[in-house]
């Protein structure tokens, strides 16, 4: 539905950062799907000398969280678009809660994510939702709340400050308008 150059209009995120690299499905105000392709030549696997164990190339369970809290975001970003809602500021996530780990994700791996929202009231938002491979389940996710603020202090960049300056209806692509 959305390819990697899409998100990266919605999201302020950029390489190595921006962690969605596409949305198989959407639903507004209920759900999103979102996919993740792991790689052997992640930054964060960057510096691993030559004879690293094996188990050194297990994706961070860090990143996984953010990828997941990502494709959050752009179920947020949508479902206001289409509710006529504009956000504007900077979302962050403020709580993640009972997120438990099954599974590691390895190079190769292709990270699903399915978020819901559950609850969506003015500037902040929950989630909940799964990741999983091809392999099996990877994580559960109770929730994660998050909120927009406005960012006139948290301006640290030309990008977070076009960003903050932009509303929902400003960043969501010709196809989906």
């Amino acid at each position: 539905m959305l390819e990697y150059g899409e998100i990266g209009r919605l999201l302020p995120h950029r390489h190595p950062m921006l962690l969605v690299d596409r949305v198989l499905s959407y639903a507004a105000g209920e759900r999103i799907s979102t996919v993740k392709a792991v790689s052997g030549a992640e930054p964060c696997f960057a510096g691993l000398p030559a004879d690293a164990p094996p188990e050194a190339f297990g994706y961070p369970e860090t990143l996984l969280v953010e990828s997941f809290a990502q494709s959050g975001a752009l179920l947020w970003l949508l479902t206001a678009h289409d509710r006529r809602e504009p956000l504007g500021g900077v979302g962050m996530v403020a709580v993640l809660r009972e997120c438990v780990f099954e599974r590691r994700v390895w190079p190769g791996d292709l990270v699903s994510h399915e978020v819901r929202l559950e609850r969506m009231i003015g500037d902040n938002v929950v989630f909940s939702g799964e990741m999983s491979t091809p392999a099996g389940r990877v994580a559960t996710v109770d929730s994660i709340i998050a909120a927009f603020r406005p960012g006139d202090s948290l301006a640290a960049s030309e990008n977070v400050t076009e960003t903050m300056s932009r509303t929902s209806d400003d960043v969501v692509p010709q196809a989906l308008q």
